[in-house]
C-alpha cells in the first residue's frame, strides 16, 4: 500500500488489534493460570470474572482505553502537514504514546490485583487457598504483573512492529528514536526474567502448594508454568529480532539493487525505527544523491552529443561552404586568366595605337613644316603681287610675267590647299585614334 498525506490517518486493523490485545488478553489468561496453580477455585473465578462491577471497570480498562489512545493516535496522525517540525513531534508523540500505553497496562493489572481482594471483600467471599483475602493480595499482583509482563508484552512487541509498518510514510528521527536495537533487546530480556520471577514467587505464595510439599511444588507447579511462560518469552525475543531481521534483510535487498547500479528504486520504507532506521534515511539520501548526480551527467552527456551533432553540422556545412569557395576561387582564377589576356590584349593594342599615333605625329610634323614653308610661299606671292602691282604700272610686260606668276602661284595655293585638306582629314583621323584611346582606356578602368 502506497501512504501518501490523505490515507496515512486511516484506520490500522492490525494496529488496534495487537493494541487491543495488550490490554485484554492478559485478563483472559488470569483465570485459567490462577486456576492451575490452585490460588482460586472454580466456584471464586466465576465470582469475579461475572461480577457486573468487575465488568463494566474490566471493559472501560481493557477495551475503552485502547479505543480512547487509538483515537488519539488517529488524531495526531490526522494532525500531520509534512513539515520538519511536525515530522519531530510525530515522531515524539508516537514514543510517547507507546510508553503511555506500557505504564497503562501495568498500572491496570496492579489495581486489577487491588480490585480483586476489594470486591472479593465487598462480596463476603473468602478465597480458599488464604486465611485472610488481603493476605492473597501479592499472589495477585504477582500473577497479574506475571501474566502481563509475558503476554501484554507479546502484544506490545507485535504493535510496536505494525504501528512502525504504519508509520513507514514518517521520515525517521533519530533523537527521539522509541528504543534502539540494544534497548530493544535488553527490555525484552528483563520483562522476561521479571514475568519468571513473578510467576514463580506467585506459585510459592500460596499457602497450599507449600503444604503438598516441595517435589509436589517443583514438578507439579513451577517447571510446567516456568517452561510455558520460558517459551512465551522465547517467542517475544525471536518476534524481537525477527522485526530487526526483517528491517535488515529489506536493507541489503535495497543496497543489492543499489550496488547493482538501479537507482530507479522507491525510497526504502522505515520500519523499524531504531539504528536501522537511521541506516535506511543514510541510504535513502545517499540514493538520491547518488540518482541526482548521474542524472546530471546523464543531462551532461545529452548536452554533449547535441553540441558534438550541431558540431558536426556545422563541420559538414564548412566542408560545403569551402569546397564552393574554392569552386569560385577557381572561376575567379580563370576570370582573371581571361582579363589578364584581355590587359595583354588591350596593351598591345594600345602600344600598336601609340606607334600610330608617333607615325601620325611625324607626319603632322612633317605637314606642318609643308604648311610653313607653304606660308612662306605664300608671303612671297603676296610681295610679288605687290611688286608685279607697282610693276604694272611701268611695266605692261611686267603684267604677263605677273600673270604666269599668278598662274604659278594659284597653283601652289591650290596646293596648298590640298594639304590643308589632307591635315585636316589625318586630324580627324587623330580624333577617332584619341576616342579609341579614351574608350580603351574606360574599359581597362572597368576591368
Amino acid at each position: 500500500m502506497e501512504y501518501t498525506l490523505e490515507n496515512r490517518a486511516k484506520f490500522n486493523k492490525k494496529v488496534f488489534g495487537w493494541l487491543l490485545f495488550c490490554y485484554l488478553f492478559p485478563v483472559l489468561v488470569f483465570g485459567p493460570v490462577a486456576l492451575f496453580t490452585e490460588s482460586i477455585t472454580s466456584f471464586e473465578y466465576v465470582s469475579i470474572a461475572f461480577d457486573p462491577l468487575m465488568d463494566v471497570i474490566a471493559l472501560f480498562a481493557f477495551v475503552g482505553v485502547p479505543c480512547l489512545t487509538y483515537f488519539i493516535w488517529l488524531k495526531k496522525l490526522d494532525s500531520y502537514d509534512g513539515s520538519d517540525a511536525a515530522v519531530r513531534s510525530t515522531n515524539k508523540f508516537f514514543k510517547v504514546w507507546y510508553m503511555a500505553n506500557i505504564v497503562l497496562v501495568t498500572s491496570f493489572y496492579a489495581l486489577l490485583a487491588l480490585l480483586v481482594v476489594v470486591r472479593c471483600n465487598m462480596k463476603g467471599i473468602q478465597i480458599a487457598a488464604f486465611d485472610n483475602n488481603w493476605k492473597s493480595y501479592f499472589t495477585w499482583l504477582s500473577l497479574l504483573l506475571g501474566v502481563a509482563f509475558s503476554f501484554a508484552l507479546f502484544g506490545f512487541i507485535m504493535l510496536l512492529s505494525e504501528s512502525e509498518k504504519a508509520l513507514c510514510w514518517l521520515p525517521h528521527n533519530k533523537e527521539v528514536q522509541i528504543m534502539g536495537f540494544n534497548q530493544r533487546a535488553l527490555t525484552v530480556m528483563t520483562f522476561a526474567v521479571v514475568s519468571l520471577v513473578m510467576i514463580i514467587m506467585h506459585v510459592v505464595s500460596v499457602p497450599e502448594n507449600l503444604l503438598k510439599g516441595t517435589q509436589y511444588l517443583l514438578v507439579k507447579k513451577m517447571v510446567p508454568i516456568a517452561v510455558t511462560f520460558a517459551g512465551i518469552h522465547l517467542l517475544n525475543m525471536f518476534f524481537t529480532v525477527k522485526a530487526i531481521g526483517d528491517s535488515i534483510q529489506a536493507v541489503q535487498d535495497h543496497a543489492a539493487q543499489l550496488s547493482q547500479k538501479n537507482y530507479q528504486l522507491e525510497p526504502l520504507k522505515v520500519e523499524c525505527r531504531c539504528e536501522i532506521g537511521t541506516l535506511v534515511n543514510n541510504i535513502n539520501e545517499f540514493r538520491e544523491t547518488t540518482k541526482a548526480l548521474l542524472e546530471d551527467m546523464s543531462s551532461s552527456a545529452r548536452d554533449s552529443v547535441l553540441t558534438a551533432t550541431m558540431l558536426k553540422s556545422n563541420l559538414d556545412s564548412a566542408t560545403t561552404n569551402i569546397d564552393e569557395i574554392s569552386k569560385n576561387i577557381d572561376i575567379v582564377q580563370c576570370e582573371m586568366g581571361n582579363q589578364s589576356a584581355g590587359v595583354e590584349e588591350s596593351n598591345a593594342s594600345v602600344n600598336q595605337i601609340v606607334a600610330r599615333i608617333r607615325e601620325l605625329n611625324e607626319s603632322i610634323e612633317g605637314q606642318s613644316s609643308a604648311i610653313t614653308q607653304s606660308s612662306a610661299a605664300v608671303d612671297e606671292m603676296v610681295a610679288n603681287i605687290n611688286s608685279v602691282t607697282q610693276i604694272l604700272e611701268k611695266n605692261t610686260d611686267a603684267v604677263n610675267q605677273l600673270g604666269s606668276a599668278s598662274e604659278e602661284g594659284r597653283g601652289r595655293v591650290q596646293h596648298a590647299a590640298v594639304v590643308s585638306k589632307e591635315v585636316l582629314e589625318q586630324s580627324a583621323g587623330l580624333m577617332e585614334a584619341t576616342d579609341t584611346i579614351n574608350s580603351i582606356a574606360s574599359q581597362t578602368n572597368l576591368l
